[in-house]
């Protein structure tokens, strides 16, 4: 009971990073109607930003981590103005195959920055306290590290459902999402809250590659075209893309399941998990659990 318990807190603190990735992907779908998979080279340009915050601006560890996040969101803002935008302005049928193609030039233009200007191997990555260990009921104990990271994934996760379903900007958000043409009909300025999304989402990826880097006290520079990238397209696909709810959810059932299969099984199910499910989701409901066939959209 006790390693089933410990391995459900790790699976939630890997499944709510899990989780953050794919809000980020569902909020820039919500506004451009395609996927960027250039948010997982933001994810990791985030985690390095704070590195050089700490080591070469000798900024505090907060501000290091504002630092970062700021960083990731700018990075985003380029993205959008550079490779999205264009495309963007266009209004082709070919607009979806554009930004895919764009972005994951994006992607490899990233990465091969930060190679140039860092080792490319793993690094270590600064955490600023001692591991202290909390006893829970039925012999378990957690870290102080894990605490942290579960409470900051989850805060992050609320603060952004409430953004979405209850400020004005979240409306106008799940209104380009629903109709462009309908949303800019009714007075919101489209271009704006587009970039503004776009900010948002890779703000958000900044963080969820610091709690990422936290976690495992690493950072490499595929961390998230490989990994986060990854497991987070995983999640807005099988609980189907626009559901943000179900993203929460489908992120922190991965997590657990992944840490179970590594815990009862082997490391090497590890991946195979993620993928296996997702194979499954697209014979069985391309839409995902909790999507609607031939329809995307914001749902509470």
């Amino acid at each position: 009971m006790e390693t089933f318990v410990k391995q459900i807190v790790n699976g939630i603190t890997i499944g709510s990073l899990y989780a953050l990735v794919a809000m980020g992907y569902n909020l820039i779908f919500g506004v451009l109607s395609v996927l960027s998979f250039a948010q997982g080279a933001i994810i990791m340009i985030g985690a390095y930003a704070m590195i050089f915050a700490i080591s070469v601006l000798s900024l505090s560890y907060p501000l290091a981590i504002a630092f970062g996040v700021l960083t990731a969101g700018a990075t985003g803002l380029m993205v959008e103005r550079v490779s999205v935008r264009p495309i963007k302005v266009r209004r082709g049928k070919d607009l979806q195959w554009g930004v895919i193609i764009a972005t994951i030039g994006m992607v490899i233009f990233l990465e091969a920055l930060v190679r140039r200007f860092t080792s490319g191997r793993p690094e270590s990555f600064p955490v600023p306290f001692e591991t202290v260990y909390f006893q829970l009921p039925l012999d378990v104990r957690i870290t102080s590290l894990q605490l942290i990271l579960m409470a900051a994934s989850l805060a992050l996760l609320a603060v952004l459902m409430l953004l979405i379903y209850r400020t004005k900007f979240g409306q106008a958000v799940r209104a380009i999402a629903q109709s462009q043409r309908f949303a800019h009909s009714v007075g919101i300025d489209t271009q704006r809250i587009t970039v503004l999304t776009f900010g948002l989402a890779s703000a958000l990826g900044g963080a969820t590659g610091i709690l990422y880097s936290i976690h495992y006290k690493a950072v490499y520079v595929y961390m998230g075209s490989t990994v986060l990238g990854l497991k987070g397209l995983v999640v807005i696909i099988v609980a189907g893309v626009g559901n943000l709810p179900g993203c929460v959810a489908m992120g922190l059932v991965l997590g657990i399941l992944e840490v179970m299969s590594v815990g009862y099984i082997s490391s090497s199910y590890r991946d195979f998990i993620a993928y296996g499910i997702l194979l499954i989701m697209l014979f069985v409901r391309p839409s995902g659990l909790f999507g609607e066939r031939g329809k995307v959209e914001f749902t509470v």
